[in-house]
């Protein structure tokens, strides 16, 4: 049989679909899970119309980053935020309103009464925005690069359990299963609220050929069940995973565009 490849892209993505209305208002049900990817790299017209749907806090924060480009996609990932919120919540963008976990996790504010979870990663110029209604979600995305001290990265990052089978693969293989372990686990700890305050060892990866599966979370066996892994590369040269609570989800994945920009009553 056929190896299938390690990572997998969606075959499913839905471009023509990213701007109709029906898919926002028909974003109903409790197993419905949305996943957009984002080009960050935009126009200056385009940055500069997401700069004015921030808030000042947002403007302070992101004015802080060194460089423009680092801005310039700081300021796209969060307006691309802010539209996305505005069609699922059916609400002006400028009436969106953000607030934060003490951990610095994005979240709604208390104002718009909705169930909607979401959460958002990016890496360099790619931008990855998951939702969900009434259940935790993580997501994560990483650029794949190489890693001249990859096993002394892993020996850090890795519980004894994953050590056992991680460096049982051929070298060959580890840089991709590492992006995918680490992806997992950062999206596990961002659902739940975590991040990286707690340590990444706690929460336990097995793999089951190319398929990865939680094996243990905070020592416990039954804690990893309930949980749905989506593991894959929504561009080249990119790792990214979604984590989110319930096992039965239907996952859709959408690109983003600028072009929505004339269509959104912002």
């Amino acid at each position: 049989m056929e190896r299938r490849k390690f990572f997998y892209t969606p075959e499913h993505l839905a471009p023509q679909m990213l701007i109709e209305r029906p898919i926002f208002e028909g974003f109903i049900s409790e197993r419905a899970v949305h996943v957009w990817a984002a080009n960050l790299d935009q126009p200056t017209e385009v940055v500069e119309e997401f700069h004015r749907l921030l808030g000042d806090e947002d403007r302070i924060r992101i004015s802080k980053y060194k460089t423009e480009e680092l801005r310039n996609r700081r300021i796209v990932a969060r307006g691309t935020l802010v539209l996305l919120l505005s069609q699922y919540l059916d609400s002006p963008a400028r009436a969106i309103h953000l607030t934060s976990s003490g951990l610095q996790k994005p979240l709604l504010s208390a104002v718009h009464a909705s169930d909607l979870r979401f959460n958002v990663s990016h890496a360099e110029d790619f931008g990855v925005f998951a939702f969900a209604r009434g259940i935790a979600i993580g997501v994560d995305v990483e650029r794949v690069l190489s890693l001249p001290d990859l096993d002394g990265v892993a020996d850090n990052c890795l519980s004894e359990y994953e050590k056992n089978w991680f460096f049982a693969l051929p070298d060959a293989e580890r840089i991709e299963a590492f992006y995918r372990i680490w992806t997992i686990k950062e999206a596990y700890l961002k659902a739940k609220g975590t991040g990286l305050s707690v340590s990444p060892t706690t929460v336990e990866i097995e793999s089951q050929g190319d398929d990865f599966h939680f094996y243990s979370i905070d020592g416990n066996r039954e804690n990893a069940n309930g949980w749905k892994i989506i593991s894959y590369s929504p561009a080249p040269g990119f790792c990214a995973a979604i984590v989110v609570e319930g096992r039965g989800n239907q996952i859709y994945h959408f690109n983003w565009q600028s072009s929505v920009l004339n269509l959104v009553g912002a």
